[in-house]
């Protein structure tokens, strides 16, 4: 029981590693309007307990000088940066613990009306997953409401 414990514990530790890794070093697309979903992979504790799924997304969107940026998600980090170019690029990582299946049920809506507005949507009860954002923006547009229910806001 205790090796079981221990293993999923690695396990969780490489992924949060890795996934820390890459929202720090992921590779960017520099054309505007763009959107590139990275294929999914799981990993599975020594037990079949537990089936780890992630899914990266990856959207450059044009924005209008002195415009709001305002996310809401429920679950996972939000982490904004400002950068020289001028669009917005918004990379998310969806994570989820319930395998690849659960991750159809997590919606990342992007509406560019009255500024830009990021939501995560939860389409499913009791779903353990989780959406980190990486969010470059521009140094002319205004931060607004960025909130996470169970995570962190980190604005540079």
């Amino acid at each position: 029981m205790k090796q079981k414990i221990l293993t999923a514990l690695i396990i969780l530790l490489f992924i949060h590693i890795a996934l820390s890794a890459e929202l720090t070093e992921a590779p960017f697309l520099n054309t505007k309007n763009q959107q590139n979903v990275a294929s999914t992979y799981k990993s599975t504790t020594s037990g079949n307990t537990d089936i780890y799924a992630v899914e990266k997304t990856q959207q450059n969107i044009e924005i209008k000088p002195g415009s709001s940026l305002n996310v809401k998600n429920k679950r996972g980090n939000i982490r904004i940066i400002r950068w020289d170019n001028d669009y917005i690029d918004i990379s998310a990582t969806k994570t989820s613990r319930q395998g690849k299946n659960a991750l159809q049920y997590i919606d990342i809506i992007i509406n560019n009306q009255n500024g830009l507005n990021i939501e995560t949507k939860y389409n499913a009860e009791n779903l353990s997953a989780s959406v980190d954002y990486l969010i470059k923006v521009p140094g002319n547009i205004q931060i607004g409401n960025v909130t996470t229910q169970k995570g962190r806001v980190i604005v540079k």
